[in-house]
């Protein structure tokens, strides 16, 4: 489930909706396609090696402190589900580094026996509402980022404020994002 900072139907009309959808499909497959996960490929980095990689992609000529912390027992992710909260995470991280200006930028990763949490915090400037509300056509990342969530069956939350930076908050069902759950869960599901 998406819970929006900005108003219903911010996107707009269904055909608003498929135009942006693929404007957010291609974009990601061109800016993506050599960090992105690929289910089929012989990459086998962790989702948390790959978050504190992205940070080589973006400049960091301010300095600003970047770190990646997990808590719990890693536990192997569907495909899939690694390769969207990755794309989530990445947008986060990339959109804190690029346009916050933070002096420390966070990532959480949290194995429980319930959910994959993954939270992505800054200290920066937030996100102006007014100018991505008047502006839709530049934001493909946050729309991006919400699609992806609802496309996974996860929880996806944004808060923000201009003096106190961001919080991009995902959780996945562990039913959905871990292979092992049910051998975790002692045959529950």
């Amino acid at each position: 489930m998406a819970e929006s900072i900005f108003p219903a139907g911010w996107i707009g009309s269904a055909t608003r909706q498929k135009r942006f959808g693929w404007m957010i499909r291609t974009r990601h497959a061109e800016d993506s396609d050599r960090m992105r996960f690929d289910s089929l490929s012989t990459w086998t980095m962790e989702l948390e090696q790959a978050l504190s990689q992205v940070q080589r992609e973006v400049t960091n000529e301010e300095g600003t402190a970047f770190r990646v912390i997990v808590q719990g027992k890693q536990r192997p992710l569907y495909p899939r589900i690694r390769d969207e909260v990755y794309s989530i995470g990445r947008e986060a991280i990339v959109n804190a580094f690029r346009h916050a200006h933070a002096r420390h930028i966070e990532v959480e990763i949290k194995y429980s026996h319930k959910h994959l949490h993954l939270l992505v915090r800054d200290d920066g400037r937030g996100i102006d509402q007014s100018f991505v509300l008047s502006h839709p056509e530049r934001h493909h990342g946050l729309s991006g980022m919400y699609e992806r969530a609802d496309g996974i069956g996860a929880y996806i939350k944004i808060l923000t404020r201009m003096t106190a930076g961001t919080e991009i908050e995902v959780s996945v069902p562990g039913k959905i994002a871990f292979q092992d759950h049910s051998a975790a869960a002692g045959g529950r599901g």
